[in-house]
């Protein structure tokens, strides 16, 4: 996933879609992290709303 990942990211950024603040690999790796970590708290509170708001923020990096 993390290499599927930073290939769509790569392709963003020389689009100029998403930030080259960050380099793709470590956007790949945050992102994988952060959907490890949405899957668990969604299994021990699978509170949709809160789980998408997170979602939201971790998608912030990109801009």
């Amino acid at each position: 996933m993390e290499s599927a990942l930073y290939d769509l990211l790569a392709e963003a950024q020389l689009r100029g879609q998403v930030t080259s603040a960050r380099s793709a690999t470590d956007l790949a790796g945050f992102l994988v992290t952060s959907l490890q970590g949405l899957r668990v708290m969604g299994a021990i509170n699978p509170d949709r709303a809160a789980l998408t708001r997170y979602a939201e923020v971790a998608l912030t990096c990109l801009d």
